[in-house]
């Protein structure tokens, strides 16, 4: 919370301007898709369903999320981690990092998606102890400039001896986020694909997701580079710069 606070007009700033671009994307193409959707939930074949796959406009949202997503948090994370390390750090250094580190960064979590949900399946438990391990690889993708899989190795070396500690913070934040939050906002939103489309294709509801969405992104990426800086001052020393005592 300290490390998220104090970044708010860098960090803060740049994570609220994606999710407002990231908002309006979603806006206007649900909106163009809306009655494809219509089409695919009165449908009674279900191949018809598979239709919705082939449009543009879908793609469009897919592709268009993903890269905002890699970019918020390849430039969220090094701001963060700057600013622990007790460096200056500003809205367009965010910008710069982001681009610069976005196509990495994605491909680290389609490889961490891909681990953790294999893990899932093999009984959760190994999902959770890779989720667990990997927690501090994107900020040291980010913050270390290391390659894909050299940032798992090295944070599966940094959380070696924290393990608990570290799977006991990130269950309380997703009992938090996606237990409280977004539990509820499934409740006001559940109805199926349609409905949830016309939520995200109403304009008062697409401005409403946006400090929900900003909120859970600064809370994520506080979390990641907060691990990150942990397991680092335990493993080689705390680092410099006034911030960076909070993690000592």
């Amino acid at each position: 919370f300290t490390l998220a606070l104090a970044t708010l007009g860098s960090v803060g700033l740049f994570t609220l301007l994606i999710q407002i671009v990231s908002a309006a994307i979603k806006f206007a193409v649900t909106t163009y898709l809306m009655g494809d959707l219509a089409q695919v939930s009165a449908a009674t074949d279900p191949m018809a369903r598979l239709a919705v796959f082939g449009s543009g406009g879908f793609w469009l949202l897919l592709v268009s999320s993903v890269l905002l997503s890699s970019l918020m948090i390849a430039g969220s994370l090094d701001g963060l981690i700057k600013a622990a390390w007790g460096k200056q750090t500003s809205l367009a250094d965010c910008f710069s990092a982001g681009l610069a580190k976005a196509l990495p960064a994605l491909g680290l979590y389609i490889l961490w998606f891909l681990g953790v949900g294999l893990g899932w399946i093999l009984l959760v438990v190994p999902g959770l102890i890779a989720m667990t391990m990997w927690s501090a690889s994107m900020p040291v993708l980010i913050g270390e400039n290391t390659g894909v899989f050299e940032a798992f190795g090295r944070s599966r070396e940094l959380t070696r001896g924290s393990r608990w500690a570290i799977f006991g913070t990130l269950f309380i934040f997703i009992i938090a986020i996606y237990g409280i939050l977004f539990g509820i906002i499934g409740a006001i939103v559940g109805g199926g694909m349609q409905f949830a489309a016309q939520m995200n294709a109403n304009p008062l509801a697409a401005i409403a997701a946006i400090p929900i969405g900003w909120l859970f992104g600064v809370l994520l990426n506080a979390l990641l580079a907060s691990i990150y800086v942990e397991t680092v001052s335990i493993k080689e020393g705390s680092p410099s710069g006034q911030l960076a005592q909070v993690f000592d």
